[in-house]
């Protein structure tokens, strides 16, 4: 009787990212959008390269407690942090391949992954204002009119679910 070789196959969903163009303060930065599950587990996680002037813009559905880590990831990043308003409040670079946890110190809504030595090569520091030129590729109401600082919407019909566990995110 013969016998079949063993093998395995790894079956990955494809994950796509739409792009769009964003600016803090007075740079502007061409970035991916995460803001699906699927979207905000993935991240850059097994990339081995990042343009300069790109990176990844993680949008949740409120202000919450996040916390990144850089499983892996093989590229060195600065994630900033900006609260529902689109300030920014807080840099920490990211360690590739790290499992350590960053967390916010402060709900935020919006993360932004750039290749380590951009925020500082763009002299971008806390307090820039987030402005993300692409009004439907979010589909956020408060983004749509690029209202970054609208309150949530009261109805809980029309909040979007709590992000709980993700591999390259974890939410609190």
């Amino acid at each position: 009787m013969a016998t079949l070789p063993s093998c395995a196959i790894e079956l990955r969903a494809t994950i796509i990212f739409e792009r769009c163009a964003i600016q803090v303060g007075d740079v502007q930065f061409m970035v991916e959008i995460a803001r699906t599950a699927a979207q905000l587990q993935r991240g850059l996680m097994g990339r081995d390269s990042l343009n300069n002037g790109e990176g990844m813009l993680f949008v949740f559905p409120r202000p919450q407690m996040v916390s990144f880590w850089m499983k892996d990831t093989y590229i060195p990043l600065t994630v900033g942090y900006f609260d529902a308003s689109g300030r920014l409040v807080e840099l920490h670079d990211l360690t590739p391949r790290s499992l350590r946890s960053v967390p916010s110190s402060q709900p935020i809504r919006y993360a932004l992954e750039l290749g380590r030595g951009e925020f500082q090569r763009h002299h971008i520091e806390r307090g820039d204002q987030l402005a993300i030129n692409c009004p439907l590729a979010l589909g956020a109401p408060a983004l749509e009119t690029l209202a970054l600082g609208s309150p949530a919407s009261a109805d809980p019909r029309q909040r979007a679910p709590v992000w709980a566990f993700h591999s390259h995110l974890v939410a609190h």
